[in-house]
């Protein structure tokens, strides 16, 4: 739960970083150079001869977090500055769809392969996997430099509105914060941060998934390492299940966005995005009451670890489809 707050924390500092001083594209760089070196410890501190637990700490509480958080800021924004705002906006929407989609495809293959590598051969090991892709992944996006469209610094919203709000709180009024009535912003900056501020219960709108969504390495996988893990009568990793939820966010996602969209804007019923959001946390809501109904099945079993861990493949694809909804 740590790792995993600490993780969502550094986005907001990498962006000011971003819109400050480097760049989308030479902040994604410094941040997957640390990522890379929190990869490398946490794989050196799973050597037993040499293993130290501040190698761990450091590695997941620092590095890690530092280096992914950092990046996660950036790559999706570096992706849509490829394309013109105006000119390609359906393509910076599929852009982000097929975005989410692909990044499961790194799920799927480290959902499978490290926890049964863990389990079979070594930690060492299973590290080395992630290690691998990541250093390739890194190769082939520096590859193309060449090619990209690099937005300079141009100042960070995230410190200029955070200006404009502690003035307004000193003030006790946005309009006073306006040069023309005698504060410091300029009127449209203040302006853009009021529309932002009326964006806040949209953003909200994500919270609630994101609840249900951080049970599947919490409360979703405490379960199924009460139930039995199998597959073909081979025993499987717990762990491996989670693999599910990647797997059906593809498969959501070329549904959603290859059938269903396309008929509904067709037929001029695509719902609006406050709809998609009502759609995406519902659906979250049936992801944990299946997880709830499994867990009575697990606390009547007759003997501990009988239950089959594929009882939980409805509430893992229930909440890929919500993340289509609403993540995406």
């Amino acid at each position: 739960g740590i790792f995993s707050g600490l993780i969502m924390l550094f986005p907001i500092i990498s962006a000011a970083i971003a819109d400050t001083w480097l760049g989308t594209y030479k902040t994604i760089l410094v941040f997957s150079g640390i990522y890379a070196a929190g990869l490398t410890l946490m794989d050196i501190a799973a050597i037993e001869s040499i293993s130290s637990p501040w190698m761990v700490y450091l590695a997941l509480f620092g590095l890690i977090t530092i280096g992914s958080g950092g990046i996660k800021s950036c790559v999706n924004v570096f992706g849509a500055q490829q394309m013109h705002p105006e000119l390609h906006k359906p393509q910076i929407e599929k852009f982000y769809m097929y975005f989410y989609a692909s990044i499961n495809v790194g799920s799927i293959v480290g959902g499978l392969a490290v926890p049964q590598v863990a389990e079979s051969v070594s930690f060492f090991a299973a590290y080395l996997i992630p290690i691998s892709f990541f250093i390739v992944a890194t190769i082939v996006f520096v590859a193309g430099s060449s090619r990209y469209v690099k937005i300079k610094p141009q100042g960070s919203a995230v410190v200029g509105v955070a200006k404009v709000v502690l003035s307004a709180a000193r003030h006790c009024s946005f309009v006073r914060t306006k040069k023309t009535h005698g504060g410091t912003f300029d009127d449209a900056f203040v302006e853009d941060v009021l529309k932002l501020m009326r964006l806040l219960p949209v953003c909200s709108m994500t919270v609630p998934l994101m609840v249900a969504y951080n049970q599947m390495t919490t409360a979703f996988l405490t379960q199924s390492e009460k139930m039995h893990s199998s597959l073909f009568g081979e025993p499987i990793a717990p762990e491996m299940i989670q693999t599910v939820d990647p797997v059906a966010v593809i498969i959501s996602s070329l549904v959603v966005e290859r059938l269903i969209f396309p008929k509904l804007k067709a037929i001029d019923m695509m719902p609006n995005p406050m709809v998609r959001f009502a759609i995406g946390n519902l659906i979250g809501v049936v992801a944990l009451l299946c997880a709830f109904g499994v867990e009575l099945g697990v606390m009547h079993q007759d003997k501990p670890n009988t239950l089959s861990v594929w009882w939980q493949i409805p509430q893992f694809s229930f909440i890929a489809l919500a993340e289509i909804f609403v993540i995406s």
